[in-house]
């Protein structure tokens, strides 16, 4: 952590949860690449504009399932077409 004077800042919740369960710890984001979303609980809705091409949530929102789960605990394999 990087210390700046006076400015106050904490370790995240995540990284207090990772070290008292260890390897058992999951940390579970999520994403969407259309639709809207509330500030608050029965707030306005503010439409969502559709992500970028450059933007990681692009490719995501090509995949042909409404909801799936994309696990990156494994190392990542070599990109396809790369010698």
């Amino acid at each position: 952590m990087v210390e700046t004077p006076g400015v106050h800042s904490f370790a995240s919740a995540g990284s207090y949860l990772h070290r008292w369960y260890g390897q058992r710890y999951r940390s579970i984001g999520f994403t969407f690449d259309r639709g809207s979303a509330s500030g608050e609980p029965g707030g306005p809705a503010t439409p969502a504009p559709p992500p970028a091409p450059g933007w990681f949530e692009y490719p995501f929102g090509r995949v042909a399932s409404e909801q799936f789960v994309l696990d990156l605990r494994a190392d990542a394999r070599p990109p396809y077409g790369r010698g």
